[in-house]
């Protein structure tokens, strides 16, 4: 019988050996998977944003011209409310800061220089994730543009 024991305990230190080293490894690809499907998901939502502010285009233009004014205000609302997705998935971290930035950012100051825009959103109550981009991309160490400061509503 201790024969037995020790081939029994044989076996469980060698399979302590290998089992170790395989378990640490298939750790270590879970998490190279799971970064890959991280980046995966930011990608996806950059495309959908994109998508979005696609449907926009004619805002977009009203904001590029002097003197800034969007003559629809129920689209400038739905456009903003895009760029509160965006500080929406800027808080859950689904896409970073630097890329907001720059996909987004120029878009965002030239929402931002519209009076229009203000009207809409002097209230921080309902706009939450909209002042979450604004102090966001307002406070990023890299962005070269001004912002106005966001008015306490």
């Amino acid at each position: 019988m201790p024969e037995e024991l020790d081939s029994v305990n044989e076996w469980a230190d060698l399979v302590q050996v290998v089992g170790f080293p395989l378990a640490i490894l298939a750790l270590l690809l879970a998490w190279y998977q799971l970064r890959r499907a991280a980046r995966t998901a930011r990608v996806q939502t950059a495309l959908a944003l994109d998508e979005r502010l696609s449907q926009f285009e004619d805002v977009r233009a009203q904001l590029n011209r002097e003197p800034l004014h969007v003559t629809d205000t129920v689209q400038l609302r739905r456009y903003i409310a895009v760029f509160e997705r965006i500080g929406h998935a800027l808080r859950l971290r689904e896409i970073p800061l630097e890329t907001v930035d720059q996909f987004y950012g120029h878009r965002f100051v030239k929402l931002l220089k519209c009076q229009d825009t203000f009207a809409i959103v002097e209230r921080r109550e309902g706009w939450e994730d909209f002042y979450y981009l604004w102090e966001g991309l307002r406070g990023y160490q890299n962005n070269k543009r001004q912002l106005a400061e966001p008015q306490p509503g």
